[in-house]
């Protein structure tokens, strides 16, 4: 008992030690092993077991589904694809039709241009023989038109000069006469009957056949003309677009 008390008594600070903390041991560390090995026996267990043969059909179905996609998107793209090739070939052959039709119409175009023109030459030297033939039997209608002339020229035109066809001189000499006028009359032998040339010193007419049907051929000339450059709008339009196989127009858009 005094041994103990004598441990207990006071040491100078001349014989002190050195000293360090101390903790107590650790005894959980064989215990959390334990749980952990226990817990992936358990996970072992619940982990389900999966066969070759169902490994094989899982692969076997992801690849048949990555086909089927490649194979939908392979359609799609080789069907964009046909579509346009078909209207590169299609309007291909439309513009060698087109050239080809125009190489055939551009002749026919002119032969029809040279064939009017040859009907409107055939016109007028038939209208020329049908009126020289009608005056040759009756060119009474000079002396109206003979009136209305001497009406268009100026008050007191002097130094009048009439141009008619043989045929006509005694009619118009007599028409002269009967009105008291001094205007000279001269024949032209290739003036037709009907018509006439009235010259003052400041005016001219010119009411000859030959110049009535020159106008009126020039105005049907020029009518023609504006046709040409003019032409009227056709009344069949033809809407030609590519067809597939089915025989039905491509969409716009592919689908």
């Amino acid at each position: 008992m005094s041994a103990f008390k004598d441990s207990l008594a006071p040491i100078p600070a001349r014989d002190a030690k050195p000293f360090s903390s101390w903790s107590l041991p650790q005894f959980c560390v064989a215990e959390t092993a334990l749980i952990s090995d226990q817990d992936a026996r358990e996970e072992a267990v619940k982990a389900p077991v999966i066969d070759e043969q169902a490994l094989q059909a899982l692969r076997d179905k992801a690849y048949q589904e990555g086909f089927t996609q490649g194979e939908r998107e392979g359609f799609a793209q080789g069907e964009q694809k046909a579509k346009e090739q078909a209207e590169q070939a299609l309007n291909s052959r439309l513009s060698s039709l087109q050239s080809l039709m125009q190489a055939l119409f551009e002749p026919i175009a002119e032969q029809d241009q040279q064939i009017e023109n040859a009907l409107l030459d055939l016109l007028q030297q038939l209208s020329k023989a049908v009126i020289r033939r009608e005056l040759k039997m009756d060119s009474s209608q000079i002396l109206p038109l003979l009136r209305e002339a001497l009406s268009l020229l100026p008050i007191g035109a002097d130094n009048l000069h009439l141009w008619v066809s043989a045929q006509d001189f005694a009619a118009v000499k007599a028409f002269r006469d009967h009105h008291n006028e001094h205007w000279r009359i001269c024949e032209d032998p290739d003036l037709l009957p009907g018509g006439f040339r009235l010259e003052s010193q400041h005016s001219r007419i010119d009411a000859t056949i030959e110049a009535r049907l020159e106008q009126a051929f020039a105005q049907i000339a020029e009518r023609q003309r504006e046709q040409r450059l003019h032409p009227p709008a056709t009344d069949l339009s033809i809407s030609l677009s590519p067809i597939n196989e089915e025989g039905k127009p491509w969409a716009s858009d592919a689908t």
